[in-house]
């Protein structure tokens, strides 16, 4: 398990930031590793995710970078084996391990390294780009996730339309001659202006990728909301399953979800 503590000041350093790692054992989680972050203000731990295996972790340096661990079975330990520079909020990892994606955290072009949302796959020691940038998904602090072979991707644009907020599922396929993101039926809209459907930590999609969830942080008053959704491949469309799920009360902000592998459970946060 690894938890995030992108305000923290390790060895004094204001909001550097760290990351530990815990290990189960028995019924006790024991500390195995910290990571700490070495620049002032960075928020080393805004974003962490880890694969199934435990053996690549991603870690989001807040509007800075992104930087690539792998388990070593020698040291025992996490060692950086590569740093994406990018203006990064949220950050995935496939459960396999092999591909990573990061969707921007900032809300303007004119920061440097901006592009929406970019997957890197695993390249020999290090993760080069797979596909062009979404340039119109994956904006001002939006939710990314990965299905288990990062096959599909399911990215959010919050501040779409006036902040209605959209989500798109995107799949790696052969797009005439090449391979290409490909996406998965239409976009998943807010209901109305301000529901900032896609935002960080609002999306979740299976290991399978034929199942996935939306949330809009701030429907109807704040309440929050989230909606499930199964792909029918032959219609190539998605359709909706179950009702809608909506927090209780206003600045409940229900929405941010994690969906189990095979999508038969799913964790909601108010």
């Amino acid at each position: 398990m690894a938890v995030g503590a992108p305000f923290g000041d390790p060895n004094g350093v204001y909001t550097a930031g760290y990351v530990k790692l815990y290990e189960k054992s028995g019924s006790e989680w024991d500390i195995m590793q910290q990571i700490n972050g070495t620049v002032t203000e960075g928020k080393f731990g805004y974003s962490v995710a880890l694969s199934n295996d435990a053996s690549i972790l991603t870690i989001v340096s807040y509007h800075v970078a992104v930087h690539m661990f792998e388990y070593s079975t020698e040291s025992k330990q996490y060692e950086l084996i590569d740093t994406k520079e990018y203006y990064a909020g949220e950050v995935a990892v496939s459960p396999d391990g092999m591909v990573v994606g990061i969707a921007a955290g900032n809300s303007s072009s004119e920061e440097p390294n901006y592009s929406g949302a970019r997957i890197f796959e695993r390249s020999g020691t290090g993760f080069q780009q797979r596909g062009g940038d979404f340039s119109e998904y994956g904006r001002f602090y939006s939710g990314i996730d990965l299905n288990y072979d990062g096959s599909v991707v399911i990215i959010g644009d919050r501040a779409w339309s006036s902040g209605r907020g959209r989500v798109g599922v995107f799949q790696w396929k052969e797009n005439g001659e090449s391979m290409d993101w490909v996406q998965m039926g239409n976009d998943f809209v807010g209901d109305a202006d301000g529901d900032w459907m896609g935002y960080l930590g609002c999306v979740s999609i299976t290991h399978d990728g034929m199942t996935v969830t939306v949330g809009a942080y701030k429907y109807d008053g704040t309440k929050g909301l989230v909606r499930v959704y199964d792909y029918d491949e032959s219609e190539e469309m998605w359709n909706k399953f179950g009702g809608d799920l909506t927090g209780d009360y206003s600045d409940d902000y229900f929405s941010a979800n994690v969906l189990s592998a095979d999508g038969m459970y799913l964790v909601v946060g108010a």
